[in-house]
């Protein structure tokens, strides 16, 4: 519509005044509706073209989504996300899945997410997290997870903050990662690492490396074996160059080549000085700039060429002598021809020496270890060894009669390159080449899975004129080399990257000099930068001013020992200041490394790590094993821990004191067999293994022989003790001594039954007696309601004494009875005793003896009447019909007593003596 509106008011007349009555008008009208047509289509395309787009982006979206979980899987990678403000965790299936979860099961809380982590990784964790949200910055750690199923993996968590406009935090998002692989890598790297140095030192060349100031600092087995020096008599020895090259003229116009070379030549030749004096021609060849060692400022591979120089300079010799020879016989024969017979003779025995010289020639051509050949000055191969014929076979091509570049072996795209080194060689050049060698089919050529490459060496030989003779091709297969080089670079990458993600310091001490190099690691930790490093200064002197004055004793102990003794190992923990003057934890291991041939010490190599969070878990945990041993020690309980197999593995001192024994007779012990009595242990041993499994009993109470025999009730509460996979380990029970308790208990159990058993019977009697008289079955007049009555009011008497008894023990008791003390006799005291007692000693049949004691007592007689009355009557209760009850006293050794007892048919007597005041 907008369309028609458009062409109908740019295009056309207003409608009122349009006409179509000419030919140009009826165009005008059609273009219009032609016009407004393909607007119409072109808007209709274009919504359809977004709606298009918009389902093409949707799809593209679930496809980069779908691609993005399929690598976060793949990488075992997960996405998180943590609301500040609500506590709230989100996380991705993959996230879960790290975690031990099933995928959708992760509630979102984050003390879930805090259970799942390993004890000794929680606070550390939440130590990073808050410095990252405090000082804005990336928050990256790692932490050990512990699954529901008791396995422990390591991730690597990262996350970033998000704040509010206030400056506020509200949100942390991150992923984790599985890097249990990269735990175990870091493991297997110091075995790799032994292995890279014995491949270092029985490699069959020779290697040695410089530092920065140019002294020797690797020095291997082939070198020692080449020049007779040891390592020790090389490494870090400022003169050794001077015994190495002791002409000073030549040894200065090496150092100038060397200059002028830098760390990337071939094949230099130059002759060095053995110990024994003997000149040997070493080819050296630097390599530092393509393969850059960390430490190693200079590094060089030499292969001892002394034999195929000597062997080269009598060929020369040979053909100069021949050359020269030649000439003299010609001019001879032009000036003499009479002498031609001679001169025959003369020339035949010089084939002959030719011949031997060229069979000479060919026994050190042919034998050779190196690939060679020879050249025409035009680049054409006229002879080859037999060790480059064995190339030929491998490679299923001949090299004789071929120009050098067209060679199979090099491949194609280098043979304008071997044209121009050829030229060079001709123009007086030495030309060394690295060559990767080809298959006749232009791929590289393996042998036994492993690439092939040469070092080829191309030079000119030239006659007494100048002129080029011929040129001379020598190679060597460096394959190992390569192979040894590329394992030495992989292998300073992977301690690299273990060093930077272990956060450890590395250390390596020259012991001769007392030079130490310390990695970033170390510096980084001690809170220096890269750039500090000459502000700190550290070497050996150095790092011992850092040592904490109360640890340099042991340390240097240590350390002496494993420098006189290498089966000592040099571990050890101690303090060192750090940037900011704290003290810092660290865990020093180190280990001798080269020995000179009297066993003296000369290289040491160590590493640091940062223990000062372990330190102060430990003494966290020492403080809390302190108090909890006080506490056991000076508890007035008793503490027993026994094993699942049911022996002692901890009692306390309380209990020890308790049951008289020391805790050397104890401990290991059976608990069943050493303090439960014989008729408890089959039951005990029951009850044992209900707390083992099924975690039952949780208080209980059974005596403990003590060792005199004696038992001792205790109350126990116990606790099941399981393992980290809770497994039950064992119990620990705190137990309370309460005989004097139980026994207090049961006497008052007895005294309670013995109690209402005598309040029953003289109740019973009297409720009988007053029941006849009541229902007048006998009247009170009468001579058996008299003796009814009197036998209500004798009961009725003995249950007033009871009570009265009773309440006295109450008062006895509490401390509030009171004596009324006043002069009385004894022997009174016994007659009315007895007299009281005489009715009931009568209807028992029982016979009362007295026999008094005329003493005069400051007593109160009431409570002394009471003790009788009630020994006779506990006497009459429990004595037999028929026998005899007595009751005597006597004076003693500054106090009286009292002895009474029943003589029935044994005779059995109980005696009791009181002091009184």
């Amino acid at each position: 519509m907008l369309s028609a509106l458009f062409v109908h008011y740019f295009f056309i007349p207003p409608i009122h005044s349009f006409t179509t009555l000419s030919l140009s008008d009826l165009v005008r009208l059609a273009v219009f509706l032609l016009v407004t047509t393909i607007i119409s289509l072109l808007n209709s395309n274009l919504q359809a073209a977004r709606r298009e787009i918009e389902r093409l982006s949707d799809r593209q979206l679930q496809a980069r989504e779908e691609q993005l979980r399929m690598t976060l899987q793949a990488a075992r990678m997960g996405i998180w996300s943590w609301n500040m403000a609500t506590e709230e965790i989100t996380w991705s299936p993959e996230q879960e899945r790290l975690f031990g979860f099933a995928p959708g099961t992760f509630d979102g809380r984050y003390e879930t997410f805090e259970a799942c982590l390993h004890l000794d990784d929680r606070d550390k964790l939440n130590q990073v997290v808050q410095t990252a949200i405090r000082e804005r910055s990336v928050c990256i750690h790692e932490y050990r997870v512990v699954w529901a199923d008791g396995s422990v993996h390591w991730l690597e968590g990262r996350g970033y903050t998000s704040y509010d406009q206030s400056g506020n935090p509200v949100r942390m998002t991150g992923t984790v990662m599985d890097i249990d692989d990269r735990k175990r890598t870091e493991a297997a790297l110091l075995q790799s690492e032994e292995r890279l140095r014995l491949i270092f030192q029985e490699m069959p060349v020779m290697l040695d490396a410089f530092d920065a100031a140019w002294n020797i600092i690797a020095w291997n087995h082939e070198c020692e074996r080449v020049t007779g020096f040891l390592a020790a008599e090389v490494m870090q020895n400022p003169t050794i160059m001077e015994r190495f090259y002791p002409d000073a003229a030549y040894r200065q116009q090496m150092t100038v080549a060397w200059t002028e070379r830098g760390n990337n030549y071939r094949n230099w030749e130059w002759d060095i000085t053995c110990k024994d004096g003997s000149t040997r021609t070493i080819s050296w060849s630097n390599i530092s700039e393509l393969f850059p060692v960390s430490g190693w400022a200079s590094w060089g591979i030499g292969v001892d060429v002394t034999e195929r120089k000597r062997a080269e300079a009598e060929l020369r010799q040979l053909n100069v002598e021949l050359e020269h020879r030649v000439v003299e016989r010609t001019a001879e024969l032009s000036e003499a021809n009479d002498r031609l017979q001679k001169e025959l003779l003369h020339r035949k025995r010089i084939e002959q020496a030719l011949q031997q010289s060229e069979l000479k020639f060919h026994a050190v051509f042919d034998q050779s270890f190196l690939f060679m050949g020879l050249l025409q000055p035009d680049g054409t191969i006229f002879e080859v060894n037999q060790r480059s014929d064995g190339l030929t076979v491998i490679m299923g091509e001949p090299f004789v009669g071929r120009p050098f570049w067209e060679l199979a072996i090099w491949g194609r795209e280098k043979q304008n390159h071997l044209k121009r080194v050829i030229e060079q060689v001709v123009a007086g050049e030495v030309m060394h080449l690295e060559m990767d060698i080809h298959a006749l089919d232009g791929s590289l050529l393996q042998i036994d899975g492993n690439f092939v490459t040469h070092d080829v060496t191309v030079k000119a030989v030239k006659n007494a004129a100048g002129q080029v003779m011929f040129l001379t091709m020598e190679g060597w297969d460096i394959s190992n080399l390569k192979r040894i080089e590329k394992s030495l670079q992989q292998s300073e990458e992977r301690l690299q990257f273990a060093m930077e993600a272990s956060r450890d310091g590395l250390w390596d001490w020259n012991i001769e000099t007392g030079d130490v190099y310390h990695s970033p690691q170390y510096l980084e930790m001690l809170g220096y930068a890269a750039s500090d490093l000459g502000e700190l200064g550290l070497n050996f002197q150095r790092w011992q001013q850092l040592i904490h004055p109360e640890d340099k004793a042991s340390v240097f102990e240590q350390l002496n020992a494993h420098l006189q003794n290498a089966s000592i190992q040099y571990a050890i923990d101690y303090r060192v200041r750090t940037k900011s003057g704290d003290w810092k934890w660290v865990a020093d291991y180190g280990k001798v490394v080269v020995r000179d041939l009297q066993g003296q010490p000369l290289r040491m190599i160590g590493t640091y790590r940062d223990i000062s969070d372990r330190k102060q878990a430990e003494a966290s945990l020492h403080e809390f094993n302190r108090r909890w041993q006080s506490l056991l020690d000076n508890v007035q309980l008793i503490v027993v821990q026994v094993t699942h197999a049911g022996t002692i593995d901890y009692v306390n001192p309380f209990f020890l004191t308790l049951t008289g024994y020391a805790a050397a007779e104890v401990l290991g012990k059976s608990w069943f067999a050493l303090f439960l009595p014989s008729y408890l242990r089959p039951q005990m041993k029951t009850v044992f293994q209900e707390v083992l499994e099924q975690d039952f009993h949780p208080y209980y109470q059974n005596p403990i022989v003590t060792r005199t025999g004696e038992e001792r009730m205790i109350a126990w509460n116990n606790t099941l003790l399981r393992d980290g996979q809770g497994k039950p380990i064992g119990t620990i029970s705190i137990g309370e001594d309460i005989t004097d308790r139980h026994n207090l208990e049961r006497m008052k159990a007895e005294f309670l039954s013995a109690v209402s058993h005598e309040l029953r019977t003289p109740l019973t009697s009297i409720s009988g007696a007053l029941e006849l008289l009541a229902t007048g079955l006998l009247q009170p007049q009468s001579e058996r309601g008299q003796q009814t009555i009197q036998i209500a009011y004798t009961e009725t008497d003995r249950l007033t004494r009871l009570v009265n008894d009773i309440l006295d023990l109450e008062r006895l008791e509490s401390g509030k009875i009171r004596l009324e003390k006043h002069s009385c006799n004894l022997s009174d005291l016994m007659i009315r005793a007895a007299d009281f007692m005489q009715l009931a000693a009568d209807q028992s049949t029982i016979t009362l003896s007295v026999t008094p004691l005329a003493v005069e007592l400051e007593a109160d007689s009431d409570r002394i009447l009471q003790v009788l009355t009630n020994l006779l009557s506990n006497a009459i209760k429990f004595s037999e019909a028929g026998s005899v009850v007595w009751l005597s006293a006597r004076v003693g050794n500054g106090e009286d007593g009292e002895e009474w007892g029943d003589g029935g048919d044994g005779e059995e007597r109980t005696s009791s003596s009181s002091p009184h005041p």
